[in-house]
């Protein structure tokens, strides 16, 4: 019984035996699997290397598989500050002695220590911004370190980056001006080529914004003082850097509040200027508001307001001139209009002048082609507030007594025969005329001798002011409103 009950107990031990030593065959590469993992985490070198070597095959490329997604965590616990620079870069030589691994290493230790580099700068400009010079020592000595890990054009391209982020925060007034103007001299001290260049570049910028942000604070003044328009203009005219969003929305503002206020400001101040009759500074108020609110804006409303019954009916007449003269000059064949009908574009008007031919305080209407010296003269004049056609005229000289000294229609410049035409009712009719032609003297029609002759035209010139039509300063039609409205 006994040697019965020893043999089951020697079984027993051998069945226990077989279990552990199975369990240790089948648990082995698991445990080899993630002891791999854990000497990477601690940088043993030589233990990765031996423990991939006794990996299985599946485990082996599963461990491959798996390494950038690992290298990537082994960055962001850089990064997040839960591993040092050393324990990381201890892990990936640890990686790089298995097979195929020297892309991988490279990719994200160039990774590491472009974000170590950046750190370091960023840490300088920190220790300088609070004037700790023992930290900013530190940190310098740390840039040095990390330029020797990295070539020259990949620092350069950092360096471009911290600037761009810098100035970002800038513009977004995370940083002042004096704060990112202590960045530059230690970008400088590490720059080359293309980061020397940019620094140039980004400080010009910063000065470009500077200039406009003090712009906007002098419009911001302006607008609590009326100058609605120089601020509209300013606001227009300003160029911003696109990727200043901050400012673009308070020039934006800016203008909104200028446009909205000058709508009821520069109203208020026209209907006082139409009040005190200064049509002249109303219709340059009303050329400098069309520029920044086009139809929105009763200008009508104005130019009304201060117009009297003669400004009036030359404004209509203005709106379609040709119509009014074709109709005063009528169709009939014995008219001495008759050629001027026919060939009505040889005379057709496009310019206008004001004058008082008789001091009456209303003055006469000149319609005239001012591409054509020579030419003849349309003539309008306002009677009890209605329109009057006194004729055309070729024009000599000008009075300013209700006469008027013309040459014959069709004569051109021809001196030698003077009319004197009085205004007489609402036309001018023939007051005295005079004519010298080839030693021959005549007085109204009637030959003479020379005495005569020049004792005539000597009265006909003394009604005479010396101007001519020359002398008018003649507008084209697009000004005849301003023309007509600003009249004194």
């Amino acid at each position: 019984m006994k040697k019965t009950w020893n043999r089951i107990l020697i079984i027993f031990s051998i069945i226990i035996v077989i279990e552990a030593v199975a369990g240790v065959i089948l648990l082995l590469p698991h445990y080899r699997f993630h002891k791999i993992y854990n000497d990477i985490n601690k940088g043993k070198y030589e233990s990765v290397k031996n423990d991939f070597v006794h990996l299985r095959e599946s485990d082996k490329e599963k461990l491959m598989a798996e390494l950038d997604g690992y290298a990537s965590e082994l960055c962001t616990e850089y990064i997040e500050g839960k591993k040092t620079y050393y324990e990381v870069a201890a892990s990936f030589d640890a990686i790089g002695c298995l097979d195929n691994t020297k892309e991988l290493t490279e990719k994200y230790m160039k990774d590491i220590n472009n974000y170590e580099y950046m750190t370091q700068i960023d840490n300088v400009y920190k220790a300088e911004v609070k004037f700790d010079s023992k930290e900013s020592f530190e940190a310098k000595k740390n840039v040095a370190s990390v330029m020797n890990r990295l070539n020259s054009e990949d620092r350069d391209q950092r360096l471009i980056e911290m600037m761009n982020s810098k100035y970002i925060s800038y513009l977004e007034e995370e940083i002042s001006e004096e704060e990112i103007g202590k960045f530059f001299p230690i970008v400088s001290e590490f720059a080359l080529g293309d980061a020397e260049d940019y620094i140039k570049i980004v400080l010009n910028n910063v000065a470009s914004v500077e200039a406009y942000r003090k712009l906007y604070s002098e419009a911001v003044e302006l607008n609590k003082n009326n100058k609605c328009i120089t601020v509209l203009e300013i606001c227009n005219s300003v160029e911003l850097d696109p990727n200043d969003t901050l400012y673009k929305q308070k020039f934006e503002e800016l203008y909104n509040s200028a446009y909205t206020c000058g709508k009821l400001y520069y109203s208020e101040i026209l209907n006082k200027e139409v009040v005190s009759g200064n049509n002249e500074t109303v219709l340059k108020m009303l050329d400098e508001i069309v520029k920044y609110y086009g139809d929105d804006f009763d200008y009508s409303k104005y130019k009304l307001a201060m117009a009297d019954k003669w400004q009036e009916r030359y404004l209509d007449l203005l709106k379609n001139p040709d119509e009014e003269i074709k109709k005063n000059l009528g169709t009939d064949e014995e008219s001495i209009y008759k050629e001027i009908v026919s060939q009505y574009d040889s005379y057709k008007p496009n310019g206008l002048a004001l004058y008082d031919v008789d001091s009456d305080g209303v003055p006469e209407l000149f319609l005239k082609n001012i591409d054509n010296e020579d030419s003849i003269c349309f003539i309008f004049t306002v009677k009890e507030d209605e329109l009057c056609f006194l004729g055309c005229h070729n024009i000599m000289n000008l009075c300013d007594d209700g006469y008027l000294i013309t040459r014959p229609l069709y004569s051109g410049n021809d001196d030698s025969i003077c009319i004197l035409n009085k205004l007489d009712s609402n036309t001018y009719v023939q007051d005295s005329m005079c004519e010298s032609k080839d030693d021959q003297y005549y007085v109204n029609g009637s030959q003479t001798n020379d005495v005569d002759y020049l004792k005539t035209k000597s009265s006909i010139m003394d009604h005479s002011n010396g101007k001519r039509v020359s002398d008018l300063k003649m507008q084209p039609y697009e000004d005849a409103e301003n023309c007509v409205l600003s009249y004194k």
